[in-house]
């Protein structure tokens, strides 16, 4: 059976939901930033406020992401440029695992 574009746009939609949830890094460093500048009496309308806040800014992000990054034309543009890209982003990674291990 042939794979259509909406079963293969859903799939990666769930993969990438999954690995968002997944992920805790995430929300370790929004809960961060607001026990360091969210005042301990704030009231509760200031919380929910900005959990929505962040949820919509979050959304939009990966929209607009996922909206760029599904366009023919940056596809194309990312597939000439990506041993550009890559090259560097893993020297980069090397660099700070090394440092990291010598650091130990």
């Amino acid at each position: 059976m042939k794979r259509t574009r909406t079963d293969c746009v859903s799939t990666a939609w769930r993969a990438g939901l999954v690995t968002n949830l997944s992920n805790p890094e995430t929300a370790a460093f929004v809960t961060s930033l607001f026990a360091a500048r969210v005042p301990a009496a704030a009231p509760i309308w200031l919380g929910l406020t900005s959990v929505a806040l962040m949820t919509a800014l979050t959304l939009t992000w990966y929209v607009a992401v996922a909206c760029l990054f599904s366009s023919g034309r940056f596809t194309a543009l990312y597939r000439r440029g990506r041993l550009w890209i890559d090259r560097p982003a893993g020297f980069v990674f090397i660099a700070f695992g090394t440092r990291l291990a010598l650091d130990r």
